[in-house]
């Protein structure tokens, strides 16, 4: 290979390093974006990759403390909230003859209902997954001796990517964690479940 195409090739690589790099970060850039357009027209309100339930029972679009002139919310419906705690007795029920990975599983899978119906009683709006239930998620993948590298390794990127976009007391929230670090082999009580979400909603 002459020197000139040597030299091509370099600058070829480079060309497609930077635009790989580029599309990596769009993503990213505008989850900033949005971010910082809810910080302009909701102040005191948002939190960054946490679109759970907010004190107050405020949520993006919210009519409430957060001043006048915002767009009007809705929050879950009672029988929504009812079903969620329906289905919260079902998974207690089933967790009591579940075995093995069928254990793990659901007990994942019932304590992130258990986290959503904690955010219906702080008076969410908009009930969606935040940072403590990709905690959960990490944790589970982690502990999964079928999951993938992949899968681990997008897990851990999903949790730190919420956590570096959140704006509450990171330290506190970590503190919390703590009580998750065999999870899901040791059960998490819902009083730990509790203080997790409280330290992912505390201003």
């Amino acid at each position: 290979m002459s020197e000139a195409v040597q030299k091509n090739a370099g600058t070829i690589a480079l060309i497609v390093a930077i635009i790989a790099l580029v599309s990596s970060l769009v993503p990213q850039i505008n989850e900033l974006r949005r971010d910082f357009g809810r910080n302009v027209s909701y102040p005191a309100n948002g939190q960054g990759g946490a679109p759970g339930g907010r004190p107050g029972g405020m949520g993006p679009g919210g009519m409430g403390p957060g001043g006048p002139g915002m767009m009007r919310g809705f929050g879950p419906s009672q029988e929504t909230i009812a079903k969620f705690a329906e289905r919260l007795k079902l998974y207690d029920e089933a967790l009591k003859t579940a075995q093995g990975e069928e254990l793990l599983k659901m007990r994942v899978e019932r304590d992130a209902i258990k986290l959503m119906t904690l955010r219906m009683e702080n008076g969410g709006r908009r009930i969606a997954p935040g940072l403590s239930e990709a905690l959960l998620k990490m944790r589970a993948i982690l502990a999964c001796p079928k999951a993938s590298a992949l899968e681990k390794n997008q897990a851990e990127i999903d949790y730190y990517q919420q956590l570096d976009r959140f704006r509450g007391e990171k330290e506190a929230f970590i503190g919390a964690t703590e009580a998750f670090k065999d999870y899901p082999k040791t059960a998490a009580s819902d009083n730990d479940l509790a203080n997790l979400l409280a330290a992912e909603l505390q201003r």
